[in-house]
């Protein structure tokens, strides 16, 4: 049994400092677990006119037809001075790890058998 679900995530990159010493920080919010694309993509949308005051991120948006009919699932701002801000939407895939574990079994004993042929031949 495979599920999918979608997670929208926004995730910051920056250098600060902190106890006297620079440190590289990349602290990650996940802003919510949606059943569908749709979902994830309104209310990525939501989140980013809530954010738009905050980041300059005006006339960025998510989209379910983007390039070649692909959603637009990633939306980056950087800033001046180094870092990054990175809102996205990704794909949970919740499946059978016993079913994982016997196809991982099957393509490998496939390769072994390929390989066994062409050193034959």
């Amino acid at each position: 049994m495979t599920t999918k679900k979608y997670t929208l995530t926004l995730e910051l990159r920056y250098e600060g400092f902190d106890k006297g010493e620079e440190h590289y920080y990349t602290p990650k919010a996940t802003l919510g677990i949606y059943s569908t694309m749709d979902e994830a993509i309104m209310n990525g949308n939501l989140a980013l006119n809530e954010l738009m005051d905050v980041i300059d991120i005006k006339g960025e948006k998510f989209e379910k037809n983007y390039l070649f009919g692909h959603p637009k699932t990633l939306i980056l701002k950087r800033i001046i001075g180094g870092g990054a801000y990175f809102l996205s939407i990704n794909t949970l895939d919740f499946k059978d790890p016993l079913a994982m574990i016997n196809e991982a079994r099957d393509r490998v004993a496939k390769l072994k058998e390929e390989r066994k042929k062409e050193e034959e031949e």
